[in-house]
């Protein structure tokens, strides 16, 4: 084989040692796991999510793998698939800012699924989430901003197989040369378009559940024998080369297995698209203090990167549907100030009113967007932000700073533990939200995928 970024990546992915990992890594998945989970059990709540499950049950033959709040068992493929799907399902899953994707959907669904089948142990789940998410962040830095923003193909679904194959072949034990292979025919599941961001749809929920489906699918199929170029990555007809319209492919493998760039996954306190973040916590910092109500806001100016502004400044004030509202800069600072959250409970109470309430559209008719100079300069290393609230009264408030959740601007430990027992709140899942939360504290410990799966499934089967 030629070596080059395709062979020495699965080369990483192959041979990685869970003694290899250090501490701060493995604390710091641990963190997105129990954060993963907690948006999976409100996921797999939704309308669009209960669909796939009727699909899911259908298509596929009883497994040994589990579904979050389902008591019977599919295929880990289709598991996959619904786990994906509800941790992506309700726009409350981490993110990696300069990869412009939400590694751990993918990793940890297709990390458990196989994992339960093949009984492994909480040593191996780690290690394979370790390898998936470094897989997925790796691509997606050296192809951002072209696969997004130049591209425009939602990264987590054109990326994520990649992770997913990665994982599922450390797990089978594949040596760097079929490691390869799966890495190669997982560029064949790639896809997906972000054009929800400009009109809405629920498709976007399938994204993370398609690449899991796919990165299984292509690691048992290099086990099998199918074989695929060594090259995928970077040949002339290589996955960049069609995917990315700017591309520096030397970060695929720029310090690999000493620098780990999932460190800088961050992780959302707001139920909204990631590139609200920082507007939205800038919002709630003034209205918190000067004690703000709707009432007195005369209008909402936002400074964003100008690819923030195109992907969520587009929909405009009044959404059709959740993807839209959850995509609107201008209806989820509308929403926030007239709420007072952006909490799930927030939008669904608007998704009730069928997005329809008149203080939050009035509000967010006056949200105006405009590109930030500097926050531009810095994206997509960083989600930098600026707001200004002017009031009724001519009072001018102003604040600027980084998405809270981001590596410039990181949640507590305790906060990501608070935001978890809110979400897993709407689970019907065996296990109590302090019983997850030592179980993830201690994965490394499990004899089997199963004993965390175990509290995550429902003890009685819910309506399909």
């Amino acid at each position: 084989m030629t070596e080059g970024p395709t062979v020495e990546l699965a080369r990483f992915a192959a041979e990685l040692k869970f003694e290899d990992i250090p501490d701060e890594v493995l604390n710091k998945v641990k963190l997105h796991v129990l954060d993963t989970v907690g948006a999976a059990a409100i996921g797999s709540k939704q309308d669009w999510n209960r669909r796939l499950l009727s699909y899911a049950f259908e298509e596929s033959p009883r497994g040994r793998s589990s579904v979050v709040n389902e008591s019977e068992f599919l295929r880990p493929e289709w598991a996959a698939f619904l786990n994906a799907a509800y941790a992506q399902g309700f726009e409350t899953d981490d993110y990696h800012p300069g990869a412009l994707l939400h590694p751990t959907c993918v990793s940890l669904s297709s990390v458990m699924a196989l994992g339960e089948e093949l009984g492994s142990t909480g040593r191996e789940l780690l290690a394979a989430m370790v390898v998936a998410t470094e897989v997925q962040v790796r691509i997606g830095i050296a192809g951002n901003p072209g696969i997004n923003f130049g591209r425009r193909f939602h990264t987590t679904s054109t990326v994520g197989p990649f992770g997913a194959a990665a994982a599922a072949g450390w797990l089978l034990h594949l040596d760097p040369v079929t490691m390869v292979s799966a890495l190669s025919i997982a560029g064949s599941h790639a896809g997906g378009t972000v054009e929800y961001t400009q009109s809405g749809g629920s498709v976007k929920r399938l994204h993370a559940g398609l690449a899991s489906m796919g990165g299984l699918r292509s690691a048992q199929l290099a086990r099998l024998g199918v074989t695929g170029p060594h090259t995928l990555l970077e040949g002339k007809a290589g996955f960049f080369q069609a995917y990315s319209s700017d591309y520096d492919i030397s970060r695929v493998t720029h310090e690999l297995g000493r620098t780990w760039e999932l460190l800088d996954c961050s992780i959302k306190p707001y139920f909204a698209n990631g590139l609200i973040q920082a507007p939205l916590g800038l919002m709630h910092g003034l209205r918190t203090e000067h004690h703000l109500e709707s009432r007195s806001v005369k209008s909402i100016s936002v400074g964003v990167p100008r690819f923030a502004a195109m992907a969520t400044g587009t929909i405009g004030p009044r959404p059709n549907d959740m993807t839209g509202a959850q995509f609107s800069m201008e209806y989820s600072l509308a929403l926030g100030m007239v709420r007072g959250g952006n909490d799930y409970a927030d939008y669904l109470g608007m998704r009730d009113l069928d997005f329809k309430d008149e203080d939050v559209n009035s509000l967010a008719e006056r949200v105006i967007v405009y590109i930030d100079e500097e926050a531009d300069e810095l994206f997509p290393r960083a989600f930098l932000a600026d707001v200004t609230v002017t009031l009724e009264d001519g009072r001018v408030l102003h604040s600027r700073g980084y998405a809270p959740g981001s590596p410039e601007n990181a949640l507590s430990d305790e906060a990501v533990h608070e935001k978890f027992r809110r979400s897993y709140g709407a689970s019907t899942a065996s296990g109590t939200a302090s019983e997850v939360e030592a179980m993830v504290a201690t994965l490394e410990t499990l004899n089997s995928a199963d004993q965390l799966m175990s509290l995550l499934r429902s003890p009685i089967r819910n309506d399909k």
